[in-house]
């Protein structure tokens, strides 16, 4: 299951939907957001996909058009293909992305991973639900790996 696809994304939100109660273990989680694979080598088309959350669930896990994307969600995470793999391969045997690859430090001055928004509003949403917007990475890395050892 390659990242990203159609097939990695409807396994995501199966998981996403799966995991409400971790979520709820954080608070509410009300935010929507997008992700935005750009282009690198070996991946020559950008891609969006908007994550939108309600409560504690996932509501909304779709690819969407780059056309006003930062209108409709609260911010937008954007990177290279190559950086979402790598952060996404650096899950740890607890099922945690490591350190070194969390969306705190990738973030960190706008470097790799940048972060768009209209309102400053939906910057805070950010940082206001951090841990849960890192729990959806923690459960993408996830089904990267079961992708992967599935594929060998």
């Amino acid at each position: 299951m390659d990242f990203p696809s159609k097939e990695f994304f409807d396994r995501l939100r199966t998981e996403l939907v799966g995991a409400a109660d971790e979520f709820a273990h954080l608070g509410v989680f009300d935010a929507s957001f997008a992700i935005r694979v750009q282009a690198s080598p070996g991946f020559a088309e950008e891609r969006n996909y908007l994550f939108r959350f309600e409560l504690d669930s996932c509501t909304e896990l779709t690819e969407t058009e780059t056309d006003g994307l930062e209108d409709r969600v609260d911010f937008v995470l954007e990177a290279p293909h190559a950086i979402w793999c790598e952060m996404l391969a650096s899950r740890q045997p607890n099922g945690e992305i490591d350190a070194a690859h969390t969306i705190n430090t990738l973030c960190h001055f706008d470097d790799p991973i940048r972060v768009r928004y209209r309102d400053p509003l939906g910057h805070d949403k950010l940082f206001r639900f951090q841990q849960s917007v890192q729990t959806v990475f923690n459960v993408a890395a996830t089904v990267a790996a079961e992708g992967a050892r599935a594929s060998t």
